[in-house]
């Protein structure tokens, strides 16, 4: 699978080409350090991004909203987590880059504490847009719920496949992590839902 980001223009483009261009960790360095190895002022970095953490927040709501966004709508479960792990795989050298690797220290702890729940915020609400699409009323609470869990457990288990460098192949990651969903919303989720509700 090919990912070129060709499409992409704008402030997008330009952000995507910063993280790109990337030299080393994140959390190794500054704000003024970041600029120096892009070549760019601090003013044209804020431009962009308010923050370094705010910089990985937009990385992993770009990279979510090919496949993840679409569970449901264009894709199954099994398809848009292997998709989106094939994404990753792309963008290894990025992500490793962007993700905090140090898992000690009280900074560290809080790092991927504070991005663990900005992934489950940012994934939630992407699948209650696609329930919000279908008339679930009776179980929209109960399907929240199982959508809060499973993706406390995605992300950690994305988090960890990244860390360990993608050692095991994306697509049994895929599937082990659908098997994961619970089924009431596995099955909700599913494309002959979407096609049923819109006879």
């Amino acid at each position: 699978m090919n990912y070129e980001f060709h499409y992409i223009q704008g402030k997008d483009a330009v952000r995507l080409d910063m993280i790109h261009k990337l030299e080393r960790p994140l959390d190794q360095g500054t704000v003024a350090e970041i600029c120096g190895s892009l070549d760019i002022s601090r003013q044209t970095f804020y431009n962009y991004f308010a923050s370094k953490t705010q910089m990985v927040h937009w990385y992993l709501t770009f990279l979510s909203q090919f496949y993840l966004a679409s569970i449901g709508r264009s894709y199954t479960w099994r398809e848009g987590l292997r998709k989106t792990l094939q994404l990753c795989r792309h963008e290894q050298a990025s992500l490793t880059r962007c993700l905090p690797r140090s898992k000690s220290g009280a900074s560290a702890i809080k790092s991927l504490y504070d991005l663990q729940l900005f992934w489950i915020r940012l994934r939630v609400d992407q699948i209650k847009q696609v329930l919000g699409g279908r008339d679930v009323a009776d179980g929209t609470i109960a399907l929240v719920h199982y959508a809060e869990v499973y993706v406390a457990a995605e992300a950690s288990l994305l988090y960890g496949w990244i860390a360990e460098d993608m050692a095991v192949s994306g697509e049994e990651v895929a599937d082990f992590i659908a098997g994961c969903v619970p089924p009431m919303l596995y099955q909700e989720l599913s494309l002959q839902v979407c096609v049923h509700v819109k006879r």
